[in-house]
């Protein structure tokens, strides 16, 4: 499977009776191949880096890597048996919850400068001056990356082109009416030069050859 840069972390369930595992997968920032095993079942968390996370690693260093779930965070080994032997995929979801979630998620006491950056970020779409974001938090940008690389893992500057960067992806896929000049106005870039380094430097790809790339998938039978 192909991943892009998306600024979400993930746990993965391999439901192998015979040799089950779990691994965190912090976000790429680079496009990447993951292999996957034939005729198995996956099961997947996804969740935003909004969320104040429990784990025995920090952000930064779940980054760009693959780290056994029994490494982050102390669980039963019962439970994650349970949960891939668990063939009803909404007793899945409630085990997991129940067992794993409470841990991670104990509570949610993000810093207020997080919550109103990340929020910022995303609701402008990427497409935020750190100096203004600084200036509205009322600390210094200094200040605002060191508690970024703590509760997010990355920059601000970079966590905000991830997510301009995959906003300007679901533009493109998810709208035909939609050009690549409209993605560049609506999401900030300079220019098309920008645009395209940009989506080379997250997915070694031209805003146009994602397109390509997908149709064909897309149009392959199955």
């Amino acid at each position: 499977m192909s991943v892009i840069p998306d600024g979400c972390i993930d746990i993965l369930f391999y439901c192998d009776p015979e040799r089950p595992t779990a691994d965190v997968y912090g976000t790429v920032l680079k496009y990447k191949t993951i292999n996957f095993q034939a005729n198995c079942e996956y099961f997947g968390v996804r969740f935003m880096p909004k969320q104040d996370q429990h784990f025995k690693y920090s952000m930064k260093e779940v980054i760009n890597r693959q780290i056994p779930l029994a490494d982050m965070v102390t669980i039963e080994p019962t439970i994650m048996e349970r949960i891939i032997n668990e063939r009803d995929f909404r007793r899945k979801i409630k085990l997991f919850q129940e067992e794993i979630g409470i841990n991670i998620f104990a509570c949610n006491d993000l810093p207020a400068i997080i919550e109103y950056s990340l929020n910022k970020i995303y609701s402008s779409k990427g497409n935020v001056n750190m100096n203004q974001l600084a200036a509205e938090t009322g600390y210094s940008t200094r200040y605002l990356r060191k508690q970024f690389d703590a509760h997010v893992g990355m920059p601000p500057k970079l966590f905000s082109q991830i997510v301009r960067f995959q906003n300007s992806l679901y533009m493109l896929l998810n709208n035909q009416a939609f050009t690549v000049w409209d993605v560049i106005n609506e999401n900030g870039y300079f220019d098309q030069s920008h645009l395209i380094n940009e989506f080379k430097k997250f997915g070694y790809l031209t805003p146009n050859e994602f397109i390509d790339a997908v149709s064909k998938k897309l149009s392959k039978p199955i």
